[in-house]
C-alpha cells in the first residue's frame, strides 16, 4: 500500500508541473507529397499546404511526463501520372483534402524521452479526368480515405541559450485502413504497414518557432473484390512528406 501511494505521488509531482506549462500554438506550412503505387507505376508528386492548432507541454523541461495534442487542414493538388508498357500515359492532376488530429504522450528524463502517439487521418483524393494519346478518355475518380495510426517514438529535448528544441525518430503504424471510391461505390481495406517518421521542432523565446518533417506512410494490398466479374484491389502504396511548418505561441 506504502509502495503504491509512494509510486502515485512521484508520478502526480512529475505531472503536475508538465500540466501547468501548457502552451498554444497556430502553425501553417507546406509540404512536397509524393505517392506512388509500383503494380501500377503511378505516381504523383506536388504540394499540400496546411494549417494547425497545437496545444501541450513537450517542450517545458528536461524531466517529467508530457503531453501535446494537434489538429491540422490540409489541401494541396498533385501531378497524377501513369504509365504500362499495354497502354499510352496518363497524364491528369489530383485534388487533396483532408484532416489529421494526434495526441501524444512522452516520459522523460534528463533530455531522453520515449514518446507514444495515437492519430486520426481523413483524406479524399479527387483525380480530374483525362485523354491519353490514343484519346480514350479515363472518367474522374472521388476517393475517400481513413487511416488510425499510432506512433512509437524516441526524443531528445534541448536548450539552445534561451531557446528550446526537440528532435524526435520512430516508426509509425496503421491500423483499420479504408478507402471508399464514391463513383464505384467500392469499399477496400488496405493493410497497415510499418513505416518511419522524423521531425525536428525548434521554438524561439519570442513565440516564433519553427517545425520540420518527414513523414513516410505504407500501404499494403487490400482483398480482392469482384465488380462485374471483373477483380479490383487497393494495389500496395507508399507515400512520402517532406514539410516546414512555422509557429507562433499565444
Amino acid at each position: 500500500m506504502r509502495k503504491t501511494y509512494f509510486k502515485t505521488l512521484v508520478f502526480i509531482s512529475l505531472l503536475a508541473p508538465s500540466l501547468s506549462h501548457a502552451e498554444y500554438n497556430i502553425n501553417i506550412g507546406a509540404e512536397k507529397f509524393k505517392w506512388s503505387e509500383g503494380s501500377t507505376n503511378l505516381d504523383e508528386k506536388g504540394n499540400r499546404y496546411s494549417i494547425g492548432v497545437t496545444t501541450g507541454t513537450l517542450l517545458a523541461r528536461p524531466t517529467g511526463i508530457f503531453y501535446e495534442i494537434n489538429a491540422t487542414i490540409y489541401k494541396g493538388e498533385v501531378d497524377y501520372n501513369i504509365y504500362t508498357p499495354s497502354a499510352s500515359a496518363v497524364k491528369t492532376k489530383a485534388s487533396y483534402a483532408g484532416n489529421k488530429i494526434e495526441g501524444k504522450i512522452a516520459v522523460r528524463y534528463n533530455h531522453l524521452d520515449i514518446a507514444g502517439t495515437f492519430g486520426h487521418e481523413s483524406w479524399s483524393r479527387n483525380i480530374k479526368s483525362s485523354k491519353n494519346e490514343s484519346g480514350k478518355i479515363t472518367p474522374h475518380a472521388n476517393e475517400k480515405f481513413t487511416q488510425p495510426y499510432v506512433k512509437l517514438g524516441i526524443g531528445y529535448f534541448h536548450y539552445i541559450k534561451h531557446d528550446r528544441a526537440r528532435f524526435e525518430i520512430g516508426y509509425k503504424r496503421p491500423f483499420r485502413v479504408a478507402k471508399i471510391n464514391d463513383d464505384l461505390d467500392l469499399d477496400l481495406e488496405p493493410q497497415g504497414l510499418k513505416s518511419i517518421y522524423a521531425q525536428y521542432r525548434f521554438q524561439s523565446h519570442n513565440k516564433w518557432g519553427v517545425i520540420i518533417y518527414s513523414e513516410k506512410t505504407h500501404l499494403g494490398n487490400s482483398k480482392t473484390i469482384l465488380i462485374n466479374d471483373k477483380g479490383v484491389k487497393q494495389a500496395e502504396s507508399k507515400s512520402v512528406a517532406l514539410g516546414t511548418k512555422f509557429t507562433y505561441r499565444f
